[in-house]
């Protein structure tokens, strides 16, 4: 004779089951309980409707029973149920073939869990095909984007080295020596633009301007079209900064400015030093400090550096304020040196 607590008892199990039943069938996405060695012990509802098996064609299966033949690494997915078993959760992606012959992309998460009173894998799998064809789309069209972007940068270089070579034509035909500073100043202003748009062409990363290489680039040039012949000393740091290409610009007209200044004017010939040049860059608590320095002669005292007539560092105090929207000091304790401090969010 059964007793009542047995009727009892089987019954709470009962209600329990379809309890965990219920709430089995209600998660959307496909859910798997595997044992120790992957082998389906149970799937939801959302598992059948993923596949089109019914649920007795599931159980005692293994993961092969639902790959696509040829497209899953059994080693892998091996080491990682044995990890997930063992408490360390694990994802993976799975080729998986459904029972009409459809083949389809599945993200897949592992984890350790109870069943029954079992230790058991609880696999969590979400179909991914769509998808992973909406970010292959989206990786062709970055692709073509950066291919046309590498285009313009090329052309862009292109023309600004045809004016350089125009105004070096014009520089050999003139004599007088005021308007050839002027031309050769007006030129390494285009290449210093250049040098951006070449840099770009060159990198993989398009938007931003590795400032050590640039600068290294641009101080060369500089000493190269106004040293004279003079042996130059010059140090560049920039701290591994990559700068947008919009403020990249303006930083490398305003440096090239600054270190034409110190080559016309900061080492006469009576100069007994070996003239220096000193470009850093720095971005902390996003500020970017540049410091251009020369050792050499200095300024005056009473110069009053942002109402001079010099148009190159009347260009400077307007790309530094309006366009970088930052400030710019002058210490002439030693030699001359330019602090330029802006906001940078990068």
């Amino acid at each position: 004779m059964i007793s009542t607590k047995n009727i009892h008892n089987n019954e709470t199990i009962l209600e329990n089951e379809l309890s965990y039943r219920n709430l089995f069938n209600t998660i959307e996405d496909a859910i798997y309980i595997q044992d120790e060695e992957g082998i389906f012990l149970d799937v939801n509802n959302g598992a059948i409707k993923m596949y089109g098996y019914i649920r007795e064609e599931f159980i005692g299966q293994g993961p092969d029973f639902l790959s696509a033949p040829g497209k899953n690494n059994f080693e892998l997915i091996k080491q990682k149920l044995d990890d997930a078993f063992n408490g360390i959760p694990q994802q993976m992606e799975f080729w998986g073939k459904k029972k009409d012959g459809t083949v389809f992309l599945k993200d897949v998460k592992l984890y350790q869990g109870i069943y029954f009173g079992k230790n058991v894998i609880i696999a969590h799998a979400q179909d991914i095909t769509k998808r992973k064809k909406e970010e292959e789309k989206m990786q062709a069209a970055l692709a073509e984007k950066n291919v046309l972007l590498k285009e313009v940068h090329h052309r862009v270089k292109n023309n600004l080295q045809a004016m350089i070579y125009l105004i070096e034509m014009q520089i050999e035909k003139l004599d007088d020596k005021k308007v050839q500073i002027f031309l050769r100043e007006l030129q390494e202003q285009a290449r210093t633009m250049s040098l951006v748009y070449e840099q770009l062409y060159q990198s993989d990363y398009l938007a931003k301007v590795d400032m050590d290489e640039y600068l290294t680039n641009l101080i060369s040039n500089v000493i190269q079209a106004f040293s004279l012949d003079k042996n130059i000393n010059f140090k560049v740091n920039a701290h591994n900064v990559s700068l947008d290409v919009e403020i990249a610009m303006p930083c490398g007209l305003i440096i090239n400015e600054l270190l034409t200044n110190s080559l016309k004017y900061a080492f006469p010939e009576e100069f007994e030093e070996t003239p220096a040049l000193d470009v850093e860059l720095s971005y902390e608590s996003k500020k970017i400090t540049i410091l251009v320095s020369d050792n050499g002669i200095g300024l005056p005292h009473n110069f009053d550096w942002e109402n001079t007539d010099s148009l190159g560092l009347k260009l400077v105090n307007f790309w530094v304020k309006y366009q970088l929207a930052g400030s710019i000091k002058l210490d002439i304790k030693s030699g001359t040196n330019y602090i330029i401090n802006f906001t940078y969010d990068r």
